[in-house]
């Protein structure tokens, strides 16, 4: 089986599946920094284009967006700043009562 690896970074989920028997089509991201790590075929390019080029050759495609790049807003953390209801449910959602 051939894997397109959409968002590879330096090649993790590549690796993984070159583990498991799979062979690596090719492996695209926009970062050049992880890109020059990545152990693979891998070509700086948007995914929409590397989609476009390879994806006739794969069997499979991975994609898997870095979460920095596709985040609206920062993460959120317990604060002054943070909404209510995100406090409320981050309070409500610890380890459960126990019953006597």
């Amino acid at each position: 089986m051939r894997v397109l690896d959409l968002f590879c970074g330096m090649g993790g989920a590549s690796a993984g599946y070159a583990m498991a028997g799979l062979d690596i089509v090719a492996g695209i991201d926009m970062s050049p920094s992880q890109l020059s790590r990545y152990p693979f075929d891998g070509h700086l390019m948007d995914w929409r284009d590397g989609l476009e080029k390879y994806a006739a050759e794969a069997d499979l495609i991975s994609a898997s967006p870095h979460a920095r790049a596709t985040r609206q807003s920062p993460p959120r953390t317990p604060g002054p700043s943070t909404p209510t209801s995100w406090r409320t449910s981050a309070r409500l959602s610890g380890p459960p009562a126990s019953r006597t």
